[in-house]
């Protein structure tokens, strides 16, 4: 019915595909009812999902990410739909930002979210979701985002929060260190010295009670002293203790609350020693300081006992021997811990399994509808810039809720067998988005584009940390803690070897101002525009080992009326100066596109000669030559759907020992080409 009224025809086989082309065609002509024609398309979305599961080969038409963009919908069928999601949750108090984050990394933008909240409209108990203290928070910003973690009183599991310390010694860490070894905590032969001295002081006081009643007895009784001199009838004896057991029962009430208070004043320390070798298995507890389960107000390396009880409960449970927490396995010296920091990631590669852990997740019942799914990526752990990391370098996880049946007791469990969605058992719609916002970052090194979208909405303490991060999960080689925001932009740009042409169109200052990198931001997080997905190989640049870029661009020569048409796309006066610089001499110029129909920013560049990339790096097989050019910032272009355009291979950021004099103009530099290639130069 739905589809009648949006004007469709119903193909003769009822098929994901058949509804697909009918979508492709008639998407601008749907003039039905828009709830119902929002339906019908998230069942298509669905039917395609299971029918991608479902093949052995994939093929182009089964990548469903090829065909269903962002938008992709027209605005007034999907619009309504995501006003009615974004009240929904609202109503739920799910935290305005973390809502509208999850349309950032969506695969559908805003169009992804009625279904996600559909999952928590569905859930037997959605108050579970809810996000305490966030009323305050928009769209835009949340009011913990900038909170300082370093701050909090670190979490107690016991219930009187009387427990003592443990001490880890971290200097004990640098062998590990230094020969590259998990820095990880042996759990079986950890030492725990105060639960002894604890356990004695107990039985202490329960010695002292009983001599003390059996004092009292006697001095207050004296008629007593002959019988108890002279009885040996231990059922007397206990008789007579219970008699008086008043008297005893105050005095030694008062030495054990003397001994509680004293302890309280000065908490007792345990020294964990650790073990002469590195846990053979061992769990990475993946967690947010914030919680409380960071080293917060405590001296580094001082956790408390219930907590590290906790842990390594987890850790037998999972029949490992230790476990690594960054809260006690970071060593404190600077060059100790610069190299830990530079390889912290090994250590969750390494480990059996990774445990996430988190208060917000802890207070949400495990159920096998989808709502756990959706409760990691509203939880604080989906916010945060390290966990991202840590789930990426990840094999196992294994993730805590409250037991449903009992709410006094947690249950573990597997991230990809029990969480995420199964697409042959016809999961539901909100299940398998929910799961592929989380699988975005899992496992081997992610696209530019996924690594900048997920980075784009996670949060850390310290600004130098993200770009630390981002050089991690891009598995850059030789990777340096203590390297510049410059260089770690650097290694990350070789290690994809090939970025988007949409890079490039930043705006900003660039890594040098001629040379290698000289088209590149100064740091990777300046081009936004990146993030969209890139899937067609045509529109990448490739990146040689010296920073050169090289590949084949739409371009169009200047006229005279260009510098006053064209506005320069700068977030700084020096970049729009050296613009503005530029096009006083235009003829000089040629301006490039990411295609002839692009309306996104063009990319002014200067023309300097004619040269030979590497073999690697050629363009096309056909054309072993390129126009080598100096890039000089971005423009926007009123001309661009008027404009005449050629396509030549272009080399930017290359080191040239000769440019073109003074007196030669970018048409004839283009006309040299076209001639050493025989190509016919249309005027």
């Amino acid at each position: 019915m739905a589809c009648e009224r949006g004007s469709f025809d119903w193909p003769e086989e009822l098929t994901a595909d058949g509804f697909h082309e009918i979508l492709l065609h008639k998407k601008g002509a749907m003039c039905g009812e828009p709830d119902l024609l929002f339906q019908v398309c998230e069942i298509i979305y669905w039917m395609m999902q299971v029918r991608d599961s479902r093949l052995a080969e994939k093929d182009d038409r089964a990548n469903l990410r090829s065909w269903w963009k962002k938008d992709f919908l027209p605005r007034h069928v999907s619009l309504p739909a995501v006003a009615r999601a974004s009240m929904a949750a609202k109503k739920l108090r799910i935290c305005p930002n973390r809502f509208w984050n999850l349309a950032l990394t969506a695969e559908r933008a805003q169009d992804d979210l009625p279904a996600l909240i559909e999952i928590a409209e569905m859930t037997k108990h959605p108050e579970q979701l809810a996000h305490a203290h966030h009323d305050e928070c928009s769209a835009e910003f949340c009011q913990f985002t900038d909170s300082n973690s370093t701050l909090k009183e670190q979490l107690h599991k016991c219930g009187d929060r009387s427990c003592h310390r443990v001490v880890f010694p971290l200097k004990e860490l640098d062998r590990a260190v230094n020969e590259d070894l998990p820095t990880a905590w042996a759990i079986k032969k950890t030492q725990l010295y105060s639960d002894c001295r604890r356990g004695a002081v107990i039985a202490t006081v329960g010695s002292i009670t009983i001599v003390m009643i059996l004092i009292t007895m006697i001095a207050d009784r004296p008629e007593q002293r002959e019988t108890y001199e002279t009885t040996t009838s231990l059922l007397y004896l206990v008789m007579t203790m219970l008699y008086h057991w008043h008297y005893g029962l105050a005095i030694g009430l008062g030495i054990f609350l003397a001994i509680r208070v004293m302890d309280s004043m000065q908490p007792r320390r345990s020294k964990v020693v650790m073990a002469s070798s590195i846990p053979r298995n061992y769990i990475a507890i993946s967690h947010v300081w914030s919680d409380g389960t960071g080293v917060g107000l405590r001296v580094s390396g001082e956790v408390n006992s219930c907590l590290f009880s906790y842990f390594a409960k987890i850790a037998l449970q999972l029949q490992c021997n230790g476990f690594w927490w960054d809260t006690v396995c970071i060593p404190t010296e600077r060059e100790t811990r610069r190299i830990a920091m530079s390889n912290m990631h090994k250590n969750y590669e390494k480990a059996k399994y990774t445990v996430i852990h988190d208060r917000y997740l802890l207070g949400v019942d495990w159920t096998d509808d989808g709502t756990p799914a959706l409760a990691v990526v509203l939880s604080p752990w989906f916010t945060r810039g390290w966990t991202a990391l840590e789930l990426s370098m990840s094999k196992r996880v294994k993730v805590i809720f409250r037991d449903p049946e009992d709410h006094s007791k947690q249950v573990l469990k597997d991230l990809q067998d029990d969480v995420f969605a199964e697409p042959t058992h016809y999961s539901r719609l909100g299940h398998s988005i929910a799961s592929g916002l989380i699988q975005r970052v899992q496992g081997e090194q992610p696209s530019l584009s996924d690594l900048l979208t997920v980075l784009r909405t996670r949060t850390t303490s310290w600004q130098r940390d993200r770009m630390a991060i981002a050089g991690l999960l891009s598995r850059v080689e030789n990777y340096d803690y203590s390297d510049s925001q410059a260089e770690t932009t650097r290694k990350i740009i070789k290690s994809f070897e090939e970025v988007p042409k949409k890079f490039l169109a930043h705006g900003h200052s660039t890594l040098s101002d001629t040379g290698g990198f000289s088209w590149c931001p100064s740091s990777l997080f300046h081009s936004e525009a990146a993030m969209a997905e890139q899937r067609n190989h045509s529109n990448v640049v490739r990146v040689d080992k010296d920073g050169a870029a090289s590949a084949l661009w739409p371009y169009r020569l200047l006229s005279a009326q260009d510098p006053k048409r064209l506005r320069p796309h700068s977030f700084n006066m020096a970049v729009e100066m050296r613009v503005k610089q530029a096009l006083q001499n235009w003829d000089r110029c040629i301006l490039l596109h990411q295609d002839e129909r692009s309306f996104e920013p063009g990319i002014l560049v200067m023309p300097v000669g004619i040269g030979i990339p590497g073999k690697e790096h050629f363009v096309s097989p056909f054309c072993w030559q390129v126009v080598e050019c100096e890039y000089i910032g971005c423009v926007f272009d009123d001309r661009m759907s008027r404009g005449k355009f050629g396509k030549i291979p272009i080399r930017l950021g290359a080191k040239v020992t000769t440019g073109p004099s003074s007196m030669t103009t970018a048409k004839d530099v283009i006309m040299d080409f076209y001639r050493m290639m025989n190509w016919e130069w249309e005027d």
